[in-house]
């Protein structure tokens, strides 16, 4: 009976501890072993939080005015603008702070946004005196803003 019970408790350790290391051994074959994210919302954004980084997945349509993106939501950095995530908003101008380093290529597919304003901290992006979206070394022009009333613009 002694025995039985040993040989149960060193089963369940076993088991946990196999359970603890599979992950790691998992990746490194190239298994994908990613929680999915639960969405969460704060004020006008919907986010997900994956490895301690924020992405914006949609912005309520009835944002309006001039916009800042948040650095944080729930305590985590935004660091993404997902596909879509602005989808049908009326924004004046847009801030993108510090801390993004991914902006979806449909993140701004439909939004109307007169301009685009990075601050300079950030290391991934820029904004011209036009409002466009930039890479940082402005090699690549990210996004025009749709609701920019400029007759013409040179790239």
């Amino acid at each position: 009976m002694k025995n039985n019970k040993m040989i149960k408790a060193f089963s369940t350790f076993a088991i946990v501890v196999l359970m603890l290391c599979a992950a790691p051994v998992m990746e490194h074959f190239g298994v994908d072993v990613s929680v999915t994210a639960q969405a969460a919302k704060s004020g006008y954004y919907t986010y997900t939080v994956s490895g301690g980084e924020a992405t914006i997945t949609k912005v309520d349509s009835s944002i309006s005015g001039n916009v800042t993106i948040p650095d944080k939501l729930g305590g985590y950095p935004v660091t993404e603008i997902g596909s879509d995530a602005f989808q049908l908003c009326s924004i004046g101008t847009l801030t993108i702070g510090k801390n993004i380093q991914t902006v979806s290529t449909d993140s701004f597919m439909q939004p109307f946004i007169n301009r685009f304003f990075v601050v300079s901290e950030n290391k991934y992006f820029s904004s011209d005196s036009y409002g466009c979206l930039y890479s940082k070394d402005k090699k690549i022009l990210v996004r025009y803003p749709i609701a920019n009333m400029s007759e013409s613009y040179t790239v």
